[in-house]
């Protein structure tokens, strides 16, 4: 019998935004800056990758065992390489691509079975995961773009970027403060 601890994915996002909410708390430690409208958008725009993200990561969460789960998502790091490589034009070593390619076997291998001599996915959401995985990246990527502005600004205007998608659906679904409740019961 499958356990499924999260009944929701979009009921437990709702559910845990208020955390948003400590990010104000980095305003005490370092002034708020006045930054560029570019690094306001890409700051914004990082908060509702993650949001994208997780969103796709507790979906699969429902389908997928936790501990396989968690491993296909490590393909993420692979995911930062290559953009980093094409976008920011990091090198690496090459008993690093070695570790990379390392992480490509094992989420290769956790993701499939053999059955009757043929390879299978363990599930759908495999997909989803390794989308999550990619969407985290860009976000990552994003991230390391905006972090020459101080940590306070980019958490309150990530934070900004993690609620638009959540009050988006808060003002058009029908059933996401249902979902929300169910979630915590």
């Amino acid at each position: 019998m499958r356990l499924k601890y999260i009944r929701n994915p979009s009921g437990y996002l709702i559910f845990i935004s208020p955390i948003i909410l400590f990010n104000l708390i980095f305003l005490f430690f370092e002034p708020f800056e006045n930054i560029s409208l570019l690094n306001i958008l890409l700051s914004i725009f990082s908060g509702v990758l993650a949001v994208i993200g997780y969103y796709l990561f507790i979906f699969a969460m429902r389908e997928m065992d936790v501990s396989r789960l968690i491993t296909l998502y490590g393909i993420t790091p692979l995911f930062v390489l290559i953009i980093a490589t094409v976008f920011l034009n990091e090198i690496l070593l090459p008993l690093h691509y070695l570790a990379f390619l390392l992480i490509l076997l094992g989420a290769f291998l956790i993701s499939v079975r053999f059955e009757k001599n043929k390879l299978r996915l363990i599930s759908k959401s495999v997909f989803l995961v390794i989308l999550s995985s990619f969407i985290i990246a860009i976000h990552t990527i994003i991230l390391k773009l905006v972090s020459v502005i101080s940590i306070s600004t980019l958490m309150v205007y990530r934070g900004l970027g993690f609620l638009i998608p959540l009050i988006l659906a808060m003002i058009f679904s029908k059933n996401i403060w249902i979902k929300a409740k169910q979630t915590i019961k």
